[in-house]
């Protein structure tokens, strides 16, 4: 059995009238097990966290499962401000999650690898959603700062904190109560609408069809979401050829991510079969030689990338043709690996 892997009375009138209770017994247990199985199904709660444009495109998978209930995303931003990273905290499953991912933001992000994108001391005053409007109102502390990047990564983070709920479609931003017109003169659109894409790394065509590949960040700590775009109409195969050959190449030049396959890596092949994909990759992917963050950054990214279209859910990994038991660093890759719950999990206390 292959199991998967994962970085889930008496007397002639009273035997009448039993005879009567008994069908009465049993049809009330039939229904009531028809009602106790009607209440265990759940509709799926999708989430999708996407800057660049809305709209269009390929369908892509949420960055926290359906079953996660107890977690949302929250966007930082890379020490150069160039790049949105999403880490995922724990919340109550009862909590207003919109509110709570808000306030994730405004904490800012725990140690010193990633920056806050909003100015510390910043509070939020009021949340509500209205017809698919989230109004956010903020403290005028938001209006102090002065780089027009530092703007643009703080309005980016706001949205794309808020593109993991379904039911918000657009953002109206305030400070002390009043519209905000722009941030360190990075205009604030009203609405702002939410962003379907996240660290694009070229203009995107009019017809463009986004897939996401994930690098690292230049310390090996995160795993950061970028957008490439390609020709509406290709395949499932090749799209997922296509990112996996993104992946394999790294960052282009002049991008502060670092890549997470060994230089040299080859794809030998590509086989997409129903929710699994298999991908089979040169001996050189595990050049790496040993090292627990070498070996987590290659297995996640690559199963994070190829698992982003909603109907692949699984991976299974050959290294030069073969099915291995074991990675270096002892990840088990003979049984296909499936995609992590949360991305860039932190733990709090």
């Amino acid at each position: 059995m292959e199991v998967e892997s994962n970085y889930t009375q008496a007397g002639g009138g009273w035997r009448g009238v039993k005879k009567q209770w008994r069908c009465l017994l049993v049809l009330g247990l039939i229904l009531l097990a028809a009602g106790m199985a009607g209440c265990g199904e759940r509709k799926p709660e999708a989430t999708n966290a996407g800057v660049s444009g809305t709209g269009g495109g390929a369908e892509r998978r949420p960055l926290i499962l359906t079953s996660q209930k107890d977690n949302v995303l929250a966007y930082f931003a890379t020490k150069d401000l160039a790049y949105s990273v999403p880490l995922s905290f724990p919340v109550s499953p009862q909590a207003d999650q919109p509110r709570a991912a808000v306030e994730r933001v405004l904490a800012g992000p725990p140690g010193e690898f990633l920056v806050r994108t909003i100015p510390e001391g910043t509070k939020l005053r009021e949340f509500r959603l209205t017809g698919g409007t989230a109004y956010l109102d903020l403290t005028g502390e938001i209006l102090t700062l002065n780089e027009e990047q530092s703007g643009q990564m703080a309005i980016s983070s706001l949205a794309l904190t808020l593109a993991q709920f379904p039911s918000i479609t657009s953002v109206e931003l305030l400070a002390d109560g009043k519209p905000v017109a722009s941030l360190a003169g990075a205009a604030v659109p009203h609405p702002l609408p939410i962003p379907d894409s996240v660290n694009p790394l070229q203009d995107r065509p009019p017809d463009g069809w986004p897939l996401r590949v994930y690098y690292s960040d230049p310390q090996a700590m995160y795993l950061v979401p970028v957008t490439y775009f390609v020709a509406p109409g290709l395949s499932r195969e090749e799209r997922q050829r296509r990112q996996i050959e993104l992946l394999l190449q790294g960052p282009p030049p002049g991008v502060n991510l670092a890549r997470t396959v060994w230089p040299g890596t080859e794809l030998d092949g590509l086989r997409v079969e129903g929710d699994l994909v298999t991908v089979d990759l040169s001996q050189e992917v595990v050049g790496y030689g040993g090292g627990h963050t070498a070996e987590d950054m290659l297995v996640r990214s690559l199963v994070f990338t190829l698992t982003e279209d909603p109907g692949i859910s699984r991976v299974q990994l050959l290294v030069g043709g073969e099915k291995h038991e074991y990675l270096p660093e002892g990840t088990k890759i003979d049984v296909p690996l499936t995609r992590p719950e949360t991305l860039n999990a932190v733990e709090t206390t």
